[in-house]
């Protein structure tokens, strides 16, 4: 929506006085021809495999441990989507690492209703955007460094399903 109807929301005047000291004339900050700009900019530098790498990191580390809190923070930011595309796109150490965060999230889900609910419904296209990818891990991959990761979580998110 913000891609293509963006001048229907415009920040504003008085939003970006307010906060151009902290964000400049940054994407956050800018309307219109600006914004365009600074987004074309953003999206070239966000797809490089450098930035991927280096922005999954704290994701990671958020899920680690199987913290709710964490987990759900992921999963209502729409981050576990991007987790499910990047399993689908990425290979190796990515990939396999965030399978690994799938994984603490669906632990995480096991045992608190409202965060299985709210990730894994069955009808979410986050839920079955995750599912389909762990198994054409589990089915087309021919590594079981990453096929465990893929079974493991896969037999967490259909608990969580239930």
């Amino acid at each position: 929506m913000l891609k293509t109807r963006f001048n229907n929301f415009p920040k504003g005047q008085y939003y970006r006085e307010r906060f151009h000291d902290l964000l400049e004339d940054g994407i956050c900050n800018a309307d219109n021809q600006m914004w365009k700009e600074q987004r074309r900019v953003a999206t070239t530098e966000m797809y490089s495999s450098q930035f991927v790498e280096h922005s999954f990191c704290p994701s990671r580390v958020l899920a680690s441990g199987g913290s709710v809190s964490n987990s759900r923070r992921i999963t209502e930011t729409k981050c576990l989507l991007c987790l499910a595309k990047l399993v689908e796109k990425e290979q190796g150490e990515l990939q396999f690492n965030c399978l690994m965060t799938i994984i603490e999230i669906t632990v995480a889900a096991e045992s608190n209703a409202n965060l299985r609910r709210a990730a894994f419904k069955t009808d979410l296209p986050t839920a079955k955007a995750v599912v389909d990818q762990l198994l054409r891990l589990i089915k087309d991959v021919d590594s079981p460094t990453l096929q465990i990761p893929a079974i493991k979580s896969a037999m967490n998110t259909h608990s969580c399903m239930d």
